[in-house]
């Protein structure tokens, strides 16, 4: 696992994870969706490589990559106060790209690394299987006070 988890990137694993993304999700703060840069790849590819490598094989990352703009999305119509909007944050695509990169590269272990407790957001794994966990718990407690 850790030879694997610590060769070095590639730009084959950028332009998959790329290609991954969701074409027009939300823009960052340079206005810029993934649609821009799968639809001009052959063109911007080879820059956004070197960046997302230059981060996960050097450590380094344009300043201007992670900044984010913070948005409040509202929860109902007609908000009046504060708590009717939902924060989210616009990341920069080569933010996210870098993001997904790892994930893709994490995901392979992720059966190996979290506990097999953790049930949400895990593939195969229901959070709703905790609440069976908990009711066979529940149930093996009482019958044990009673017998």
């Amino acid at each position: 696992m850790n030879e694997a988890l610590d060769r070095p990137y590639t730009a084959q694993e950028v332009e998959w994870a790329l290609f991954m993304m969701g074409a027009c999700k939300a823009p960052g703060p340079d206005g810029f969706t993934a649609v821009f840069y799968q639809t001009h790849w052959e063109t911007v590819g080879p820059s956004i490589t070197n960046v997302v490598l230059e981060f996960f094989n050097r450590g380094q990352l344009l300043d201007a990559m992670n900044q984010t703009t913070i948005v409040l999305i509202p929860k109902i119509k007609h908000p009046q106060d504060l708590k009717n909007f939902r924060p989210i944050s616009l990341c920069n695509v080569i933010y996210k790209l870098c993001s997904k990169v790892l994930a893709n590269r994490l995901w392979v272990f992720l059966d190996e690394i979290i506990s097999a407790e953790q049930s949400a957001f895990v593939p195969g794994r229901l959070i709703t299987d905790n609440v069976l966990v908990a009711y066979e718990c529940t149930y093996t407690l009482f019958e044990e006070e009673k017998g």
